[in-house]
């Protein structure tokens, strides 16, 4: 979910009136609508034509012509009529849904623009809401056959959409939160190519959240990034105790207009972590990204077919950094929000380039590790793995402090691949390559019988380099 609209679904839904022996649902509603439009200087929401249709002790039914979202100066998004059903438990929980809402839902930027249309079938929206603790407990919405159109064109297509949330609280203000997104059967329509995929699955898990210190820091990063000044942010430790995302892509696909083949991705994975660490100022960030059978043999892109032979069909790229300085990522972030640069921050050139030497500097001074776990890089002419374990050391020329070993396999089999390649200058860089890794590796025979090429490294606290035993500088010459 954009920050944008998670920063405005928590002001929605965190500031309703506490519900007595009998609630006042409509103005349990509009309470809702009332907070919502406080918090936000460029957003206002209205409900039009709100009505209580049914009534009771424990339960009523809410019906509406339209929601109505005004942004910007002039941008108006509306909706057709719908209902939303609400009920007390036992608990003094209010469970709301099911509901219902008429499509489309129709965005206009401006007057006299072409509108932006979506339209969708509401297979489900339920939740519960905890009027105590002015939480969302609970949230559950699903769409299906999604379209997305501008004038003529429709550029977004899915067949199900569906978003899923839980919410537990904790002590001392804080709460457990899990969300799940799914998809099925998207596709995005470009002027020259269709993006699509078979299924999406994204999940999200935070522990000992705190909601203000998130709220907070997203607004005053938006704030930097309208260039309203850097107001300071709360420190990403005190944001929640451990942060866990994962992503799943299935059957990524790419065809060009007449409906040929660009290319296929089986599958692709990548999983983030964000955790405090052992120091009250320091975090941990893992980071892994996985993809297997990318295929480019058919694909209508001549290039792309032709490096079909040699592109990577697997690869697995794992990465943990420990120590991270919670002040540095925080400036970080900041400046590229702001596109400025600070002490502790990267620089934003004139020509638009990036610069993150101020923040590895950051890195190599408060002694952070880098460790590779079972790197893995394979295709049908070589692979690559292997890992390691290195601390940031500003004292040794490369700035790294530790060992990592890597083996290279399949050489012989990409050398025959090069012989075979139509671009005659590539395939002589190749080659050189080739026999320059060969030269450095120290061969072996794996167990599969391969031979294989070693490549053990250590990097000294002394500011020694070594490669399977010898002076790297000796080994390259210099």
């Amino acid at each position: 979910m954009p920050l944008r609209a998670l920063v405005c679904l928590v002001v929605l839904l965190v500031a309703a009136p506490a519900a007595a022996e009998r609630p006042d649902w409509r103005g349990l509603v509009e309470g809702w609508v009332s907070d919502f439009n406080s918090e936000r200087a460029t957003v206002t929401l209205s409900l039009d034509g709100l009505e209580l249709a049914e009534e009771s002790d424990e339960a009523a039914l809410l019906v509406f012509d339209a929601i109505k979202l005004s942004y910007g100066r002039t941008g108006l998004a509306r909706s057709g009529p719908g209902s939303l059903a609400l009920a007390l438990d036992e608990a003094g929980l209010i469970a709301f849904g099911p509901a219902e809402l008429e499509s489309p839902i129709t965005a206009l930027k401006a007057p006299g623009e072409i509108p932006v249309t979506l339209a969708f079938s509401l297979e489900r929206l339920t939740g519960l809401y905890d009027p105590e603790r002015r939480l969302l407990r609970e949230l559950d919405v699903e769409l299906a056959e999604i379209e997305g159109s501008r004038g003529e064109e429709v550029p977004l297509l899915a067949k199900r959409l569906a978003v899923q949330g839980t919410l537990t609280p904790g002590e001392r203000g804080r709460y457990d939160q899990e969300a799940l997104v799914t998809a099925q059967g998207l596709t995005i329509r470009a002027p020259d190519s269709d993006v699509g995929l078979d299924r999406l699955v994204l999940r999200l898990e935070t522990d000992e959240a705190d909601a203000d210190a998130m709220l907070a820091w997203g607004e005053r990063l938006q704030a930097t990034e309208r260039g309203e000044g850097r107001p300071p942010l709360p420190p990403l430790t005190a944001l929640w105790r451990k942060s866990f995302g994962s992503l799943l892509l299935a059957g990524l696909w790419a065809k060009d207009k007449e409906g040929q083949d660009i290319f296929w991705l089986e599958d692709l994975r990548m999983e983030t972590g964000l955790e405090r660490g052992s120091a009250l100022d320091r975090l941990s960030l893992t980071f892994l990204l996985e993809g297997a059978n990318l295929d480019f043999q058919d694909s209508a892109d001549p290039k792309l077919s032709k490096a079909a032979g040699v592109m990577p069909q697997a690869w697995r790229l794992p990465l943990v950094v420990e120590d991270v300085p919670s002040d540095a990522l925080g400036d970080l972030l900041q400046d590229l929000a702001a596109g400025s640069s600070r002490k502790k921050g990267p620089v934003i050139h004139p020509d638009g380039k990036v610069d993150f030497e101020p923040f590895f500097q950051a890195l190599r001074q408060a002694g952070s590790r880098l460790l590779i776990d079972r790197l893995l890089i394979a295709g049908p002419a070589g692979s690559l793995e292997g890992g390691g374990e290195v601390t940031l050391d500003r004292r040794h020329p490369l700035g790294l402090v530790g060992d990592a070993s890597f083996l290279l396999g399949g050489i012989k089999e990409a050398e025959e691949a090069l012989k075979k390649s139509q671009d005659p200058d590539a395939a002589k860089v190749a080659f050189i390559l080739s026999t320059f890794l060969k030269g450095l590796g120290q061969a072996e025979v794996s167990d599969q019988g391969e031979i294989v090429y070693r490549y053990d490294l250590e990097f000294g606290s002394d500011g020694s380099s070594l490669l399977n035993g010898l002076p790297l500088d000796s080994l390259l010459g210099r």
